[in-house]
């Protein structure tokens, strides 16, 4: 993901635009709980889990850009919201799916920042009891994310979107996924310059 597409320069901060996202696809359901609800019985299916990511990635405004592992990483979120029994897909489970990802440039970032996917394990584990509603649905932070990841691509010139502009989007404000990071002590100014950094943007 950083194998010399172009890099003509990145500007000194990032403008994080919020992004208010399209109407979710008439199968995914959106019903406006953001906690996570812990629901031992809900599972997604190979069917939703693809509908899921499908509409996840098309909130970039460009999917084909994706890179194989950005999609992984997506997927992996996907999977660990299903893991952990949510029925709401947040930015929280995209930066556990890049740490499970355990390849790109986002999970070297992190790993270099010291977080661990045990770290994640035990913060997001912590559910409150099921509604009893089992309708999926998807968080209006990822629109925020899945923008944003786009928009980094575009600021460093990149024809792609990688794991490494995925993880600047879970850093754009007013994300649960910035704050979850900003409670264990990881700012989004140290994401970004590490970004940065292992992109050959510093000096």
């Amino acid at each position: 993901e950083c194998s010399g597409d172009h890099k003509d320069g990145l500007p000194g901060f990032l403008k994080w635009k919020v992004f208010r996202p399209s109407p979710v696809m008439s199968n995914v359901r959106r019903i406006g709980q953001r906690s996570l609800t812990g629901n031992p019985h809900l599972h997604y299916g190979s069917a939703m889990k693809n509908q899921l990511a499908t509409h996840m990635l098309s909130l970039t405004g460009r999917p084909d850009r994706a890179t194989d592992r950005m999609r992984k990483a997506i997927d992996l979120a996907i999977t660990s919201a299903d893991e952990f029994g949510d029925v709401t897909v947040d930015s929280r489970h995209v930066l556990y799916g890049l740490i499970r990802e355990a390849e790109g440039v986002g999970f070297h970032v992190l790993n270099h920042l010291n977080l661990t996917r045990l770290q994640l394990d035990s913060v997001l584990s912590i559910a409150d009891p099921s509604s009893g509603n089992s309708a999926i649905n998807v968080d209006d932070d990822i629109a925020i994310v899945m923008r944003a990841a786009a928009d980094a691509a575009t600021l460093m010139n990149h024809n792609y979107i990688g794991t490494e502009h995925l993880l600047l989007g879970v850093v754009a404000p007013n994300t649960q996924s910035v704050k979850l990071l900003a409670d264990l002590g990881i700012s989004d100014e140290s994401v970004t310059h590490e970004v940065r950094g292992l992109m050959g943007y510093l000096p």
